[in-house]
């Protein structure tokens, strides 16, 4: 196996640009690092003061989850949910009113993998592809070289 780029998979993959849900510490560092990978990342959180931090360390941001959905345009989606697992199946409710078919969510919030089975299912009656991710490293991993271990 030999090390690609990664924009070249995200060019194999039709994706231009990540969606990051959730910038607390982990979402906020996962952003900069793929941003230093020159990987396009627009971001959603709900707080606002999270959203000004992310913004004044360069992540473009979004004012909703559907702006964030609307930033790319008519393009193929890939959006990353790092927030906790008890929210997830609430958030993509309203998250997947807004995807097409094709689109791709990365869910990075510990779940529970029965759970996660349970939403790939889900995700698939919509034509959705839905990838449960468990991420290691915390914090500086995400920011430098995070362990990510997906299992959809």
């Amino acid at each position: 196996m030999h090390f690609r780029e990664s924009k070249e998979v995200m060019a194999e993959m039709e994706v231009n640009r990540i969606g990051m849900v959730g910038l607390g510490p982990m979402g906020r560092s996962l952003s900069l690092n793929l941003l230093d990978k020159h990987i396009d990342v627009v971001g959603y959180d709900l707080d606002p003061g999270t959203l000004e931090k992310a913004s004044s360390q360069g992540i473009k941001v979004a004012s909703s989850l559907q702006d964030l959905v609307n930033s790319f345009g008519d393009g193929k989606k890939a959006i990353w949910i790092m927030i906790p697992a008890g929210k997830v199946d609430a958030f993509l409710r309203e998250l997947f009113s807004y995807l097409s078919p094709g689109d791709i969510v990365i869910e990075g919030g510990n779940s529970h993998f029965e759970d996660t089975e349970r939403r790939v299912k889900q995700a698939e009656s919509e034509g959705l592809v839905f990838i449960g991710t468990g991420i290691s490293g915390g914090e500086e991993g995400a920011l430098k070289g995070p362990c990510i271990m997906p299992g959809g």
